[in-house]
């Protein structure tokens, strides 16, 4: 029986050279999440368990998908109160999907979810960021940033629900349908 763990949260690899810290959350058993703890003693990565592997891989790949929306915002001139107030309810959404998907919705709300949705939304070193400013400053997709690449496939798995979902409804039709 072999254990296995994925490893999210914020991580920007530039903060990370600098000797930063930076904190990831585990998915995986507890035992496996002490065990890879260890591996990183004395670094500057600390390591906090999040639930199941699978929430953890969801949760990054939704906060790409959502760091798109803070991009957005960051194109069309929004400041930093609009701003916050799109991160909050993007959270709200990646909890809501992770529920829909049969996970924890509370990994939203970790290291895995908020803390790299912030990272990534608000940093201008975040290639998904960039990427939702492009889009609204030249009105069509043109670098494929793991966002816009993980859009599809995540609409797919929720099955239409999307639809109840104001943000993630939205880019569907700015990304994927190419509507302004």
């Amino acid at each position: 029986n072999q254990s296995f763990a994925v490893l999210g949260g914020p991580f920007l690899a530039k903060e990370l050279e600098k000797g930063m810290t930076g904190v990831g959350a585990i998915g995986s058993s507890e035992e496996t999440c002490k065990a890879l703890a260890e591996l990183f003693k004395g670094t500057n990565v600390k390591i906090e368990f999040s639930g199941t592997a699978r929430a953890v891989a969801l949760a990054s790949v939704l906060k790409n998908i959502y760091a798109l929306a803070l991009g957005i915002s960051d194109g069309i001139g929004w400041g930093h109160d609009a701003k916050g107030w799109l991160a909050a309810k993007g959270v709200i959404e990646m909890s809501e999907i992770l529920e829909f998907l049969g996970e924890d919705k509370s990994v939203a709300y970790s290291s895995a979810g908020l803390g790299d949705l912030l990272a990534t939304g608000f940093s201008p070193d975040s290639k998904n960021r960039q990427t939702g400013e492009d889009i609204a400053k030249n009105g069509s997709v043109g670098a494929k940033s793991e966002g816009v690449m993980a859009l599809s496939s995540i609409l797919y798995l929720l099955k239409g629900e999307q639809t109840k979902m104001p943000i993630l409804s939205a880019l569907e039709k700015v990304v994927i349908q190419n509507q302004n």
